[in-house]
């Protein structure tokens, strides 16, 4: 049976062609491990944390680029700020005196 030429390749030439072309392209998944202590650490471990990603991806944008598998190790441990509250304190404790430095480089 002899298709007529203005419909096209028959579905399963298309569904191949994808097949390839999916193949082809490079995975962006990131898979987030026990191994990047997700949710792990103490509040300035936390914080100091979530100043290095910011970094990071600063960088990563200011290159316009994808980040490494190394960045996005960086990148998946910022956790928000929301259970911070000393770091923004106008008279923080003591005990962030060494994160709030960080974040005025």
């Amino acid at each position: 049976m002899d298709l007529p030429t203005e419909r096209g390749p028959p579905a399963a030439t298309i569904i191949r062609g994808l097949e390839t072309e999916k193949e082809e392209t490079p995975a962006r998944d990131f898979r987030i491990t026990s191994a990047h202590h997700i949710g792990e650490g103490s509040l300035r471990e936390k914080a100091l944390a979530n100043i290095e990603a910011i970094r990071t991806l600063k960088l990563v944008e200011t290159e316009n680029r994808d980040a490494t598998e190394a960045e996005k190790s960086i990148l998946v441990r910022y956790a928000g700020w929301g259970a911070m509250p000393g770091a923004f304190s106008p008279y923080p404790p003591q005990e962030w005196q060494p994160v709030l430095a960080l974040r005025e480089r």
